[in-house]
């Protein structure tokens, strides 16, 4: 359907979403390529304010909707993304990872580091919310401060070992220019499945990247393969 252009109707799929928990999954994975975003956006938001999702998979793919389908960003919706986050972050570890995975989209370096504060208590023995948190390092690093940690003394501090890996990964990125070179042709790929052709996680190594003053051959030529980066308004507001 998407390499023909056609978008089933949002309406269609909303239903599907609201009443049928076996199709749930099918209609967000689709939803994200729909033309129509914020408006799809708004009608799901009303479902998950309303409690229909019950199970863990629902909230993780509608915040999968959130980060990879083509959002205008407007005031509007930027208010909407942060009740949206507030409302899943209250819905167990899960909810918390889905609620962090939407901030890494559509907050600010503030808010961000703000969150993960909160969460740290709860970041200790869970091995995906400490990752996910770990990642938006480079969203934080340059913009709270003028040491350029950001997100990480709050990481270091949760204990988790998978939490201070995806940290000393980022770091990699940011100054070591012989391990950008080794991760280049992974990060220029495209990721097809995905309407701007860049899955989330990626996005944020490459703003690491961005952020590595050695590296600047490297980072014009992902820049070359991923136009996503400088046209997405979410993007532009991250510093690519």
């Amino acid at each position: 359907m998407r390499k023909c252009d056609v978008h089933p109707p949002i309406d269609d799929l909303v239903w599907l979403v609201r009443n049928s928990p076996g199709m749930r999954s099918t209609a967000l994975r689709t939803m994200v390529h729909t033309n129509k975003p914020n408006e799809a956006f708004y009608k799901i938001l009303s479902i998950l304010k309303d409690g229909i999702f019950v199970d863990d998979i629902a909230n993780i793919e509608f915040a999968n909707f959130c980060v990879h389908a083509r959002l205008k960003r407007t005031t509007k919706l930027l208010t909407a993304l942060e009740e949206a986050s507030n409302v899943l972050k209250h819905r167990g570890i899960i909810g918390a990872y889905a609620a962090t995975l939407v901030l890494g989209r559509a907050g600010t370096p503030r808010r961000i580091l703000d969150h993960a504060i909160e969460l740290q208590p709860r970041m200790e023995s869970r091995l995906w919310l400490g990752r996910c948190i770990a990642g938006l390092h480079a969203r934080t690093s340059q913009s709270i401060g003028s040491n350029r940690k950001g997100i990480s003394p709050t990481c270091r501090s949760a204990n988790n070992p998978a939490c201070d890996r995806v940290v000393e990964y980022h770091f990699a990125l940011i100054n070591d220019a012989p391990f950008v070179k080794q991760c280049s042709n992974y990060l220029r790929h495209d990721n097809e499945s995905f309407p701007l052709k860049i899955f989330s996680p990626k996005a944020l190594q490459m703003l690491s990247v961005e952020h590595n003053t050695s590296t600047a051959s490297a980072y014009a030529a992902i820049l070359a393969k991923q136009p996503a980066l400088s046209s997405d308004p979410f993007f532009q507001e991250w510093g690519f």
